[in-house]
């Protein structure tokens, strides 16, 4: 079940319809008094690419079709609201054909899909059919709609109910929600109605990451050209979705792997041609460069109801302005990266890789190359712990803080290494890296906010002059806030620093990949 500023939704999957019978009488009960009323035939929808592009961008596209009328619209697999506002979610088709691919094909929704992805050709990949029941309180109160669809082929056995809860006040949606859960013996709806009709359809199931899983008898070059093509195929499977820009993780699953790509090239330097590597990471360095600034400015905007309740009312005013700047700095960034990815220069360097990859390792690859990879592995993990060691143990608590920012760079390089080798010992080396997580993650959050205030003070020097009269008064203090979350990090940091810094954590870390 979700709740939320606009709906609360349940779904269940093969009841058929002998439950619903009670619930005339749940909804006429006190205190919310609703009547359902008569029943209309419903039909649903799917469409996507022949490639199934869509669903690996995390996306469905729903038509709904009751009474002649359509309703076409943009929703993530997950059920999560996107975060692009600018991109249209949902519009109108009346008349609808019994068959609608055309019409869906000419629809604004589909020209924008073509914009972000290239040329798109849709097609129907699944449809359901049923009934709808709506019902009402007093205008602006409650609403419930009630579905009742089957897949085609599958029969009553297989039918979802989806109840939809809107309109009224978020206490009252939830209250009628958590009502009928009891009553009606209801589960929480976590997945979109075409997951739970057609299992494996969703982002997670289009495409398996296999072929580069690393064994113990590998030598160091042959783990090398393993766990480049896998960072290099889930760079490539969040490429779509990152241009697309509706769900913020496949552009934010598109960066880490191309900073993983990035770590690789360093970590297995030993074993690759080192003319290549360099030519490759500096393309790499170029695209992480226009990946960076859409993602922090997501990361902001996901932020910004937290941040909201942070400033005092006084201030709350001219949060909106501050709002509005964000999404044009996003637009903007949006704007670079799409060019970056439709440019030359990262067709030339997809294709680089490629073919980099698809050579393989060398026949006669160095002496450092033929190593036992678990051997090497441990070797690398050494030499990276003792970089964070020894810098670490160099920092005060009043450090500056680009020195934990080096620091913090010099953990990612280590958590980085330790995931590259970690199919070779999955539980000692899970562990040794979730120690290195979490001091990263601390650092992390310190930079986060020490980068926030720097672009909070930016944008109120750089507002419009006609700026609203609570603006600054709202930047001041969010501004306030961010420096309280950078010493908060710093704080946390040097209490975990402490317990990562012993004895017993150096030993499990170095011991984690020994053969």
């Amino acid at each position: 079940m979700t709740t939320g500023s606009e709906s609360a939704t349940l779904r269940l999957r093969g009841i058929g319809r002998e439950r619903l019978r009670f619930l005339p009488r749940v909804l006429a009960a006190e205190p919310f008094g609703l009547a359902l009323a008569e029943e209309r035939p419903l039909r649903v929808e799917f469409f996507d690419t022949e490639r199934a592009l869509l669903r690996q961008c995390g996306v469905l596209l729903r038509l709904e079709v009751v009474g002649g009328e359509g309703q076409l619209a943009l929703e993530l697999s997950s059920g999560a609201r996107p975060v692009a506002e600018e991109f249209p979610l949902s519009e109108g088709i009346c008349p609808v054909p019994d068959d609608a691919t055309e019409a869906v094909g000419r629809s604004a929704i589909a020209g924008a899909l073509a914009d972000a992805l290239g040329a798109v050709a849709l097609r129907r990949c699944a449809a359901l059919r049923g009934v709808r029941q709506a019902a009402a309180g007093p205008e602006g109160g409650l609403r419930l709609t009630v579905d009742v669809l089957e897949a085609e082929g599958t029969g009553p056995e297989g039918a979802v109910v989806e109840l939809l809860l809107s309109g009224g006040v978020c206490a009252e949606r939830e209250r009628l929600a958590e009502y009928l859960a009891e009553k009606l013996d209801l589960a929480p709806a976590h997945r979109s109605v075409m997951e739970a009709v057609c299992p494996g359809v969703g982002s997670d199931g289009v495409r398996r990451f296999s072929g580069f899983g690393l064994r113990a008898e590998d030598r160091f070059v042959d783990a090398a050209y393993r766990v480049l093509g896998r960072c290099f195929e889930r760079m490539r499977w969040n490429e779509p979705g990152a241009r697309l820009g509706l769900e913020p993780e496949c552009l934010h699953d598109m960066r880490v792997a191309t900073r993983r790509l990035r770590a690789a090239l360093k970590v297995f330097a030993p074993a690759l041609p080192p003319k290549k590597a360099a030519a490759i990471e500096k393309h790499l360095r170029w695209l992480a460069a226009a990946l960076g600034p859409v993602r922090d400015l997501d990361v902001l905007l996901e932020r910004f109801e937290s941040d909201s309740a942070r400033v005092t009312p006084e201030a709350r005013g001219g949060l909106a302005q501050y709002r509005e700047l964000l999404w044009v700095r996003r637009r903007r960034a949006r704007r670079e990266m799409r060019r970056v990815l439709a440019s030359r220069r990262y067709e030339r360097l997809l294709r680089a890789m490629e073919r980099f990859l698809g050579a393989g390792p060398p026949r006669r690859p160095p002496a450092a190359a033929r190593r036992p990879v678990l051997g090497a592995a441990s070797a690398v993990i050494r030499e990276r712990l003792s970089s964070v060691l020894d810098l670490g143990r160099q920092l005060s608590p009043d450090a500056p803080d680009a020195e934990l920012h080096q620091l913090r760079i010099r953990c990612k390089r280590l958590r980085y290494a330790c995931d590259c080798f970690a199919e070779l010992h999955p539980r000692r080396a899970a562990r040794s890296a979730k120690r290195v997580a979490r001091l990263q993650e601390t650092l992390g959050a310190h930079q986060d906010a020490v980068a926030a205030c720097g672009l909070l003070s930016e944008m109120a020097r750089r507002a419009p002059r006609r700026r609203a009269q609570d603006f600054d008064l709202a930047m001041g203090q969010l501004t306030q806030c961010r420096a309280q979350d950078a010493a908060a990090a710093r704080q946390d940091f040097f209490r975990r620093w402490k317990k990562f810094a012993r004895k017993k954590t150096r030993r499990l870390l170095t011991t984690a990949l020994k053969p």
